[in-house]
């Protein structure tokens, strides 16, 4: 049967912490540039022209750093536990993290080098996580009495000292989502949410396996990893939407595409596949062996329906 193949692409990032990202990443990176082109270029010679209008961008960017995460989580209220448990597994460590942080660079140029395997996040990238986390308050603060007292020397060794310990693992970072070979596909989940399914099987063996190959996680991942694509968004009231639901209201315009693309944890092809099965079918077996007629042109709620209205 056709509902049984398995897509090419899985879900392995949701919309609410792809914004989270991004709200950090780009006021970062333009904080992190323009203290690189001051410090190189303008301590050396303050008269140079545009001084003023490049600190103004970072102080910008700054508050941006501050204010747009807060936005985006705001937006996204009741997928704050997806965040909690992305921090939770950025502090959890185990001893192949640490292995794989030991074997990383020779893995890099001997391809026979077997890497542990890692859970939802990597060691680097949970390192790259922890080092935000722990310099985040700092920046903020140390930037406002910069600024607010147009000196505070202190502070600007705090800072400056911070942008340094940074600087190789935003290097890093950047490379490994750009340029190397084997990992710079994964960029494709931090924009759409959807990454290769066999990549993802190599990469990220522990994360995949509890989520897409229906092996039972121990309790503590269970809870930390996003749920399965079959799973509907933490923020819907229902905890358990039948699939038919969503179809439906793709259908009749209640429901946008990109929504029902990420509650179902399919990719728009998909969809426009499952849409036209329904359509044709007129009604379906979808979900987890549990019938749901639901005939087009009829209203959501039928007598004998299992259909609750949320």
């Amino acid at each position: 049967m056709h509902r049984d193949r398995q897509p090419r692409r899985i879900l392995r990032f949701r919309k609410t912490e792809r914004h989270v990202h991004w709200a950090l990443a780009i006021p970062f990176l333009v904080c992190w540039v323009t203290a690189l082109i001051l410090v190189v270029v303008y301590n050396p010679d303050p008269q140079r022209p545009f001084r003023d209008a490049l600190s103004w961008i970072h102080r910008i960017s700054g508050v941006g750093l501050f204010v747009l995460p807060l936005i985006a989580v705001a937006r996204t209220s009741g997928d704050f536990r997806i965040h909690f448990n992305n921090i939770l597994q950025a502090w959890t460590w185990t001893f192949d993290d640490l292995k794989w942080m030991g074997m990383v660079g020779l893995a890099a140029v001997n391809k026979n080098v077997k890497l542990p395997e890692q859970g939802k996040f990597n060691a680097a990238e949970k390192l790259n996580f922890m080092t935000l986390l722990g310099t985040y308050p700092l920046y903020i603060g140390t930037g406002i009495i910069i600024w607010a007292t147009n000196g505070a020397f202190l502070s600007w060794i705090v800072h400056f000292s911070m942008a340094v310990i940074a600087t190789p693992l935003i290097l890093g970072h950047i490379y490994m989502a750009t340029i190397n070979p084997s990992s710079r596909v994964g960029l494709r989940g931090m924009i759409t949410g959807f990454v290769d399914r066999q990549w993802a099987k190599h990469h990220y063996a522990k994360w995949f396996r509890e989520n897409f190959e229906g092996v039972e996680p121990h309790a503590k991942t269970q809870a930390t990893d996003v749920p399965t694509p079959r799973a509907p968004i933490a923020s819907r009231p229902s905890p358990r939407r039948p699939r038919a639901d969503t179809l439906y209201e793709v259908l009749t315009g209640r429901l946008d595409r990109a929504d029902a693309c990420e509650e179902l944890g399919v990719e728009s092809n998909e969809l426009s596949r499952l849409i036209g099965q329904f359509v044709q079918t007129g009604s379906h077996v979808l979900g987890e062996g549990r019938h749901h007629r639901l005939l087009l042109g009829q209203p959501r709620e039928m007598p004998g329906s299992e259909t609750t209205d949320r």
